[in-house]
């Protein structure tokens, strides 16, 4: 079985219009090599970083786990919230009065459990949505 288990976007900074996602993209995608009381996975990361012409990766390695911990698969194609999306509805649900705040931070999407995950570094804002609803299911 393959899949995608990590997937992250880096916005520039805080300013007064959010303009997506320049800073970097980072996935890291899997493939399960055996099952049982131990899972071998084999997995790579890609990192690319267009404001600095940089696209980079690693993996080839193998690595096991305890079946109970095993990766979840992201299905990006089923999501009905793109990762855009997911900052539109932070913005509206106290990210933008937190990215004014602080000019200095920088925003960030991140699928954790499959849901997005927007981050505002630095000044602590965060909220968990829901992929295929759109919906804040939390926030901090």
């Amino acid at each position: 079985m393959a899949g995608t288990s990590i997937i992250s976007f880096l916005g520039g900074g805080c300013n007064d219009n959010f303009g997506g996602f320049d800073s970097s993209f980072g996935i890291t995608y899997y493939k399960t090599i055996k099952t049982g009381w131990q899972t071998v996975y084999t997995a790579r990361h890609i990192d690319l970083i267009p404001w600095n012409g940089v696209a980079a990766w690693a993996g080839d390695g193998n690595f096991s786990t305890p079946f109970i911990f095993g990766w979840q698969n992201i299905e990006l194609t089923k999501f009905k919230t793109t990762a855009e999306q997911a900052v539109r509805i932070a913005e509206e649900n106290g990210g933008k009065a937190a990215r004014l705040n602080d000019d200095k931070c920088q925003v960030s999407a991140s699928i954790i459990e499959n849901d997005w995950f927007v981050n505002y570094f630095r000044e602590t804002f965060s909220v968990f949505i829901d992929p295929f609803t759109g919906e804040v299911e939390s926030k901090k």
